[in-house]
């Protein structure tokens, strides 16, 4: 498959989306922007391992029930943009690898990001060479980052990510930049309240 027409899919009483897309890696573009996601808890997998898309549209979904996104993008590895303005993430537990091997990704806007109640954040850059993005680390319930930052993230001329913090996550953060390798560009931050 290259494209696919899902247009007329009514998904108002869908809950689980995890692995709908996964490894369709011929897919040169998909249109989501039908897609009722209100009471979807559960993206993980969702387009993992769509090899050829260079951007998805995703700024329709409603995310503010989902629980899980882990490996959500991952090896999206021509992936260039990713449009969620619309994502909320405040019940996301799970943002683990959600990224990893997305290599040629440059520029990701992740302050509407809310990681209150994270707790995985295992590879989640893992590979991502080229980005530039920040995003806030507001969990004190945090129990795993490990490699959050390997494989280069951030490495590549000019990329760069920043990790804001709160008054209770700030030594996390030092924690979490004390991870990266020696190349990756990995900065803290803000104080944000």
């Amino acid at each position: 498959l290259t494209e696919l027409n899902l247009s007329s899919f009514v998904t108002t009483k869908v809950t689980n989306m995890s692995s709908m897309f996964q490894s369709c890696r011929s897919f040169t573009s998909l249109d989501v922007s039908n897609f009722d996601t209100s009471n979807v808890t559960q993206m993980q997998w969702m387009f993992d391992e769509c090899e050829e898309l260079q951007t998805l549209d995703l700024s329709s979904f409603d995310t503010r029930n989902v629980q899980n996104m882990k490996y959500m993008f991952w090896a999206d590895v021509k992936l260039e943009t990713i449009n969620f303005s619309s994502f909320d993430t405040r019940n996301v537990t799970d943002m683990s690898y959600m990224f990893t091997s997305c290599w040629r990704l440059k520029n990701l806007d992740l302050s509407g990001f809310d990681t209150r109640n994270v707790q995985i954040f295992d590879m989640m850059f893992y590979g991502c060479v080229n980005l530039t993005a920040t995003i806030t680390i507001s969990s004190t319930n945090v129990n795993s980052y490990s490699e959050i930052f390997a494989g280069r993230a951030a490495a590549g001329g000019g990329s760069r990510i920043t990790l804001n913090y709160t008054n209770t996550t700030s030594s996390l953060v030092d924690q979490m930049i004390a991870t990266k390798s020696n190349e990756s560009n990995i900065v803290k931050g803000i104080l944000v309240s």
